[in-house]
């Protein structure tokens, strides 16, 4: 595990949970050659605007309902200064929501991000070193609520791109459900049964890679 057990994780899962996760991929590779991954990582998209467009809002704010009361703008330099500096701790706050954060971050920029971060993660974790190029990555950024397969060439070759989407909603919907381990489980052990169709256990088999469900910032 990458990280230690912070809030953020634990408001997501449990400890026993993460375990729960661990075993269901130690028993689907029981079935299957392929290396299965699952990861949770808090956010993948850059968020860094999200403060300042909250700030640009409430200003905004500020001057309507000046302009609805008095039918131009009245109040006074010293007003609008106490307000711009109430309003600073307070965007920066709600910033770190997620579901600001998700309102303020354009979709088609969260999907590309969520897939852009599983291409690098799916490295990271080596899964491009397997022997019999059969890892497979079961992505969630959670902030998106958005859930990413990726495979290596041997799975891609024989299994199209559309095979892992009954996967990816599970996931999804576990995400959406705070129901973590339950769509991790039900997503690893659907894989595992995928896989094992094509690449059925070898009586030589070597799990190349831990049974651990990888959580990062």
């Amino acid at each position: 595990r990458l990280v230690a057990m912070e809030k953020w994780v634990l408001d997501q899962i449990s400890s026993f949970d993460i375990k729960k996760v661990e075993k269901s991929v130690k028993e689907a590779e029981l079935k299957t050659s392929g290396e299965i991954v699952p990861m949770i990582v808090k956010s993948s998209s850059t968020v860094g605007h999200v403060p300042i467009v909250i700030f640009l809002i409430a200003l905004l704010f500020y001057f309507m309902i000046d302009l609805a009361q008095f039918g131009y703008f009245e109040s006074s330099t010293l007003n609008f200064l106490i307000w711009a500096i109430l309003c600073l701790p307070v965007s920066r706050l709600l910033a770190e929501l997620s579901l600001v954060q998700r309102l303020l971050v354009n979709q088609m920029d969260q999907r590309d991000q969520v897939e852009l971060r599983a291409e690098v993660e799916f490295y990271e974790a080596n899964l491009k070193n397997t022997e019999g190029s059969t890892g497979i990555l079961l992505f969630v950024s959670l902030m998106e609520r958005k859930a990413v397969v990726l495979a290596d060439e041997a799975i891609a070759k024989q299994l199209p791109s559309e095979t892992w989407n009954e996967v990816v909603l599970l996931l999804v919907d576990g995400a959406r459900k705070k129901s973590l381990s339950q769509g991790f489980c039900m997503a690893i052990d659907r894989c595992g049964n995928i896989l094992a169709e094509h690449f059925p256990i070898d009586p030589n088999d070597n799990n190349e890679l831990p049974n651990t469900f990888i959580i990062k910032e």
